[in-house]
């Protein structure tokens, strides 16, 4: 099988050997697991995974064209579909992974492995079945998808919260602030970061609440615009807040609907990005004329984001408006193609 057959079949492909040492490491002296076919029937999502599913377990292909949720469920299908083809012609490569809850099993990895094969009309599907719940499920979620391209930032940055408080049995990480040097060791020796961005990481994840919220509802869409917004003052990230008018309020968070939210479509993003060159980005040439920025702001999110409400001798907020506005139309394309697309 070619390497990029593998990666069609995501995490129904081969595991990295950074994937398979960490999760070697994780808990050698936890419940007992042995390897068997079970029914899809008597298994159970786990609604708090780190990737969210779009997908009902009982009928996959059935999909709420109302819903604000009907773009990342289309473009979740197109996966599905992809993978369970793949998987109905060369088998399954790694089992789900799940645990015992009395007579059925909790996924921990592999929901999407097991909609293919609801997909393909399956009963059953081959687990790694735990005799008991591990004690860091969120960990293990984690690095089940931690290199997944199309894992927004916000599903990141919520997962690794979730991860590293489980670690340390806290309800919220926010009770970690004063162990700032064990969170940087937990990220780099359990979720695999790199020491040099486990700080930055450590800074973002133990910011304060209203960073967080950025991060939540889609202001802030990567790890460097989260530092940045950290080290703004007070008064310089509520201008920052405000020019994103309801950014952040219930029903505005990333994947609510929204044109403006910067994860609409990112899974059909990430796949135009596999399909033609292996690159990451585009990057723009640096614009060192704040008027021209604020200007470029306004055209390309078509005045969602309100340019006076930003300071223009402020280059990060200027940076943070600019990315949030082109990810706002990234959002709005791709959810006009997901749109042609299903029409019959």
């Amino acid at each position: 099988m070619s390497n990029a057959s593998r990666r069609i079949r995501g995490l129904g492909g081969q595991k990295t050997s950074q994937i398979m040492n960490l999760e070697e490491t994780l808990q050698p002296n936890d419940a007992a697991s042995h390897v068997t076919t079970i029914l899809l029937s008597q298994i159970q999502p786990d609604l708090e995974n780190t990737r969210k599913i779009y997908l009902s377990f009982e009928n996959p292909r059935q999909l709420d064209q109302g819903s604000p949720d009907y773009p990342k469920a289309a473009a979740q299908l197109e996966e599905a579909e992809r993978l369970a083809a793949s998987i109905a012609s060369e088998g399954l490569i790694n089992p789900i992974d799940v645990f015992r809850v009395g007579t059925g099993y909790k996924l921990i990895t592999g929901h999407m492995r097991t909609i293919a094969h609801v997909l393909n009309d399956a009963d059953s599907i081959e687990a790694r079945v735990r005799t008991r719940k591990p004690r860091n499920v969120a960990l293990l979620q984690y690095i089940e998808n931690f290199n997944r391209s199309d894992l927004p930032f916000s599903s990141r940055y919520h997962a690794l919260s979730r991860a590293v408080a489980e670690e340390f049995d806290v309800r919220d990480i926010s009770e970690l602030a004063d162990r700032e040097a064990d969170v940087v060791e937990v990220l780099a020796s359990k979720a695999g970061i790199k020491k040099t961005q486990a700080y930055a990481w450590r800074k973002a994840l133990l910011a304060s609440s209203d960073v967080r919220e950025a991060v939540e509802s889609g202001i802030v869409t990567t790890l460097a615009e989260t530092t940045d917004l950290i080290a703004m003052t007070v008064e310089e990230r509520q201008s920052v807040y405000g020019a994103f008018g309801n950014a952040g309020k219930e029903g505005d968070a990333p994947g609510s609907g929204d044109p403006s939210s910067p994860d609409q479509g990112a899974a059909s993003a990430s796949t135009r990005h596999r399909r033609a060159r292996p690159v990451r980005s585009v990057r723009a040439k640096p614009i060192k004329d704040p008027h021209v920025a604020a200007e470029a702001i306004k055209r390309i999110s078509n005045g969602k984001v309100d340019v006076s409400k930003i300071d223009l001798n402020d280059f990060n907020q200027l940076s943070v408006a600019l990315n949030h506005a082109f990810m706002a139309l990234q959002s709005e394309l791709a959810k006009g193609e997901t749109r042609r697309k299903s029409r019959p």
